[in-house]
């Protein structure tokens, strides 16, 4: 019962970051406003290895800065990433994606559970494309 519910935990934890980088993605791309106006750009800040944020970049910088935090996102128990102080961000008005702050390479993220499960995130700042596997 326990490595069904571990692997569980990293599934969800795997395509929740995957759907929240997607959402991030279509609301630049579809024009979304946030307090009225439409934000420089939208995505995930990994604040640390269990903890990542949604954001909406108000003041343009390509940073999560306070007050800009959609949600908090903290990964389901036992479950953690091999990544953090990364911003995946996708710019508006054309929803080009930057990696911390660059607009070409690719980044893994790394989920792992605590029975040495493990599944990725990928994203791939030239194209856009967002690849999740378990």
């Amino acid at each position: 019962m326990r490595k069904g519910n571990e692997e569980t935990n990293l599934r969800f934890a795997v395509q929740n970051m995957a759907n929240v980088l997607r959402q991030a993605q279509t609301m630049v791309a579809g024009g979304k406003t946030i307090d009225g106006s439409v934000p420089g750009g939208c995505g995930v800040y990994l604040t640390s290895n269990n903890v990542y944020t949604f954001f909406a970049d108000k003041n343009d910088n390509g940073q999560s800065d306070s007050g800009e935090a959609l949600e908090v996102i903290t990964l389901p128990s036992k479950v953690t990433m091999n990544r953090a102080n990364d911003t995946i961000l996708f710019k508006s008005p054309h929803g080009t994606m930057r990696i911390n702050g660059q607009g070409s390479g690719f980044l893994t993220i790394t989920f792992a559970n605590s029975i040495g499960q493990t599944g990725t995130v990928s994203v791939y700042a030239s194209s856009g494309l967002i690849e999740s596997s378990f």
